[in-house]
């Protein structure tokens, strides 16, 4: 069984939250667009991403939300969490 964590933050948030869920064990991240925003041909060696990011996380193992939230202070950074466990 796995776990994806699902995410939205700001773009200021990406990398804190990217950071809390590796060190909780993500097995692999995903970052893509929470709103209509194109991000066009980025100059050599950025990495931009979005105003509003929508970051998943694939877990092998269950994760406590309440420990996310306490490792990314969720309340503070993100205006969505959800949990699904994909069977």
């Amino acid at each position: 069984d796995w776990q994806q964590i699902s995410v939205v933050t700001s773009e200021a948030s990406c990398e804190t939250v990217a950071e809390a869920l590796t060190a909780l064990g993500a097995v692999s991240i995903t970052f893509s667009d929470a709103e209509d925003q194109p991000v066009y041909e980025p100059p050599p060696g950025s990495h931009p991403v979005w105003n509003k990011t929508a970051i998943r996380a694939l877990f092998e193992k269950p994760v406590s939300l309440g420990t996310l939230r306490e490792s990314v202070q969720i309340e503070e950074h993100t205006s969505e969490l959800q949990s699904h466990l994909n069977l």
